[in-house]
């Protein structure tokens, strides 16, 4: 019996020899990664829009798919560097080709 301990022990750190150099490198190299991300990956704020034209200003009308739909409109202001969130009601009247029609049912 003294024996199966001792083969199991000397199993046992074979492997942490081969498991902790392995581990440690994994975690070194994810280290280095975060720390040479591309500038573009890492969040930033204020950062101003080189020379704005009008294509830097951009409307989105998003809806949010629930119960009660909501409705959104997101203005992007890059001349102003702005961002606007104007909440539009579900039973906001909308002309479609039919005629008009509540947005809820657009």
């Amino acid at each position: 019996m003294h024996n199966g301990r001792k083969d199991f022990w000397l199993s046992f750190f074979l492997t942490l020899a081969v498991l902790v150099p392995l581990l440690g490198g994994f975690v070194l190299y994810s280290m280095w990664q975060q720390n040479t991300a591309a500038p573009v990956q890492k969040n930033q704020m204020d950062v101003p829009i080189q020379n704005p034209t009008k294509e830097n200003d951009q409307t989105f009308f998003i809806a949010v798919a629930a119960e009660q739909p909501e409705f959104l409109l997101l203005r992007l202001n890059g001349l102003d560097g702005q961002i606007r969130i104007a909440p539009l009601p579900a039973q906001s009247v909308v002309l479609s080709p039919g005629g008009p029609v509540l947005l809820q049912d657009s």
